[in-house]
């Protein structure tokens, strides 16, 4: 169903939904779909149906964005899914992240895409343990502006009441100010909200009448839009590659600086290989060009240049050879981290302040080990990773 703002040629941007299992995420996509006129009203009644089939009755709103099966059965979000979504001013891509510490790793693949994170937290529940992960992540993976949805105003115990409002907004206030968020809080909008019933999500409500901020849309149309790196060399993380018969090779990843063209020969780092770019795809939609700020592009390369060049995970597309570093550190747990340097090599050193993108070769979820970059130090010998 097409919104009444859709316009692809808008600025481009991706949003988040980050917070703790059960606080509402995927509901309050759900429900800003819904309203906003993204989706139909049928699509609900038809979720809602099957959720009260799978026993999880008023699930249906989340089902928009829950597909998979033991999504459904088990009622939590174990992938990241994505959106669509238009508003006056940006055409966004909505990533729906996992709020469960056993799919962390998801939410890590969700938020490194995005500039603008939703955190949600219960006005029932208060911040939770990944409530606070997922702040600390947001800030360490990139994020730009913060939106904070206090849901579940509406339930039994806080009934829209003004004081727990305030108690919420306290202890999230504290959390961003540990998590680096502190020289903006000023300016972060913080909802009291119902998603399950549509409360201040897109239209105002009346059971707030002592609040005067912006509904969640008008906060997400109002964020303001981060500066693109686009005179910084071309830096494409692959984040998964598909083989696809009678196409070739199908990398898929964010571009972090640069920008990339249809028909550019492009290399492949660590291996230092190199492809010509066929097509690039966003939203199964192809485009001329790419650039920061897009996610899930989808870059169709032509055949490698020699045999032995394969696509894998980890790896990163650049437009040459020489400015590109990576650091790999094997003793972290069981899982292998690649930072990848942002920028080009001729200034080698890293520092507490250098921006890194963290990813990893673990195919199992990262669980509890997996715990905030909080200080990256250089060594003569090694770099050092304190979590």
């Amino acid at each position: 169903m097409p919104a009444q703002w859709e316009d692809k040629n808008k600025p481009h941007r991706n949003i988040v939904f980050v917070g703790h299992v059960d606080h509402g995420k995927s509901t309050t996509v759900g429900r800003l779909l819904l309203d906003s006129g993204h989706i139909e009203e049928h699509v609900i009644e038809k979720n809602e149906k099957l959720a009260a089939e799978a026993g999880k009755a008023g699930f249906g709103l989340a089902y928009v964005m829950d597909g998979l099966k033991e999504e459904r059965e088990r009622g939590i979000t174990i992938d990241v899914a994505h959106k669509e979504f238009f508003t006056p001013k940006y055409y966004w891509t909505i990533i729906d992240a996992p709020g469960h510490r056993d799919f962390v790793k998801n939410m890590i693949t969700g938020a490194s895409q995005a500039d603008t994170a939703v955190l949600l937290c219960a006005a029932n529940d208060g911040v939770n343990a990944q409530t606070k992960e997922h702040a600390f992540l947001a800030k360490v993976l990139g994020v730009k502006e913060l939106i904070v949805h206090v849901n579940k105003m509406d339930i039994s115990g806080v009934d829209w009441s003004e004081d727990k409002y305030k108690a919420a907004v306290s202890e999230v206030t504290a959390l961003l100010k540990m998590a680096g968020f502190g020289s903006q809080i000023d300016n972060i909008p913080m909802i009291p909200a119902s998603s399950l019933k549509g409360d201040n999500v897109y239209k105002k409500s009346e059971n707030t009448p002592w609040y005067n901020g912006p509904t969640l849309f008008e906060a997400i149309d109002a964020a303001a839009m981060p500066s693109k790196p686009l005179d910084k060399p071309l830096r494409l993380p692959i984040q998964d590659v598909y083989k696809i018969s009678g196409i070739g090779t199908v990398p898929v990843g964010k571009i972090e600086t640069g920008t990339l063209n249809s028909g550019k020969t492009v290399v492949f780092n660590p291996s230092q290989k190199s492809a010509e770019v066929k097509t690039i795809e966003m939203h199964h939609t192809i485009v001329t060009k790419a650039e920061p700020v897009t996610t899930s592009v989808s870059t169709s390369v032509a055949s490698l240049l020699t045999k032995s060049a394969v696509v894998t995970l980890l790896d990163t597309l650049t437009a040459n050879q020489h400015s590109f570093v990576t650091t790999k550190l094997s003793s972290v747990k069981s899982n292998l981290w690649t930072f990848q340097r942002l920028f080009p090599s001729d200034t080698p050193r890293f520092s507490t302040h250098t921006p890194l993108k963290l990813l990893s070769s673990s195919k199992t979820y990262l669980k509890r080990q997996t715990r905030m970059v909080r200080k990256l130090t250089h060594r003569s010998s090694r770099t050092a990773m304190h979590v």
